[in-house]
């Protein structure tokens, strides 16, 4: 069974989540889980909850396996967490396990932004805040957070990866470099989050002079990869460039009306 699993996450989970050829965090995935019973377990998890719409005859098979993968898992990371061990295995366990909720549609919304906590938890510095792992957690934070009203967002408890002000990366060029794992920019991401925190404080004198310097930032954002193949380069491209309209109109409808 995992056997299995494992090559059906190299090649089917794997190339399915990004076309870049230059890299792909899934795989780097792969040494990790190696080393780190939580995230092998959460890994194996994402192949079996992936895998039961492959095989409607097995599906209970690959359910229960899915059950018991994810509680293993969680309870590698619980054991991880309190020995103070392998945080960067740790939040590759949370990153993986995300992907259950928040792709398959629970009905309960958010449910799935529990995983974040991983960085409410480990100390300060001791993981990579600009790591594909943690933007992902970060990035579907930032995109789900749209969806909501203002009331929800005022009665909302953010993650302390949600609270970060400002990029870390050395420039603005390094900052709209495409993350292949998320088909958008960090410094897009951070954009997005920065309209719907001033979604809450509309009321604010200087909301509409802070929305045009975002809508100015956005109009002016020229997004990059340094994919080298001309079709996959497109495709990553042109991801980046629906995600940065996308987050045009939606400054423009939720700010300005």
């Amino acid at each position: 069974m995992e056997q299995i699993l494992i090559d059906f996450y190299i090649n089917g989970i794997c190339p399915g989540r990004t076309v870049a050829t230059q890299s792909n965090t899934y795989l780097s995935l792969l040494p990790l889980a190696d080393a780190c019973p939580g995230t092998r377990f959460a890994l194996l998890s994402v192949a079996a909850s992936y895998i039961c719409e492959h095989l409607p005859s097995q599906k209970e098979v690959y359910h229960q396996a899915e059950l018991y993968y994810s509680m293993q898992a969680l309870q590698a990371l619980t054991a991880q967490i309190s020995t103070g061990t392998n945080y960067e295995g740790a939040v590759a366990t949370s990153m993986l396990l995300m992907h259950h909720s928040a792709f398959d549609g629970e009905d309960s919304p958010l449910c799935w932004s529990c995983h974040a906590s991983i960085f409410d938890i480990i100390p300060p510095g001791v993981v990579d805040l600009e790591s594909d792992m943690a933007l992902f957690i970060r990035t579907q934070l930032v995109l789900a957070r749209t969806a909501q009203t203002c009331a929800q967002l005022q009665n909302t408890e953010f993650h302390s990866i949600e609270k970060k002000s400002r990029l870390e990366c050395a420039s603005s060029r390094e900052a709209q470099k495409i993350c292949a794992t998320l088909g958008l920019s960090p410094e897009l991401s951070f954009l997005i989050c920065s309209i719907t925190s001033l979604a809450m404080h509309t009321s604010s004198p200087d909301s509409l002079l802070h929305a045009q310097v975002l809508e100015a930032q956005l109009l002016n954002m020229c997004q990059w990869t340094e994919e080298i193949q001309f079709a996959e380069r497109e495709v990553i491209v042109k991801t980046a460039e629906a995600f940065r309209l996308a987050a045009i109109t939606y400054l423009r409808t939720r700010i300005y009306g």
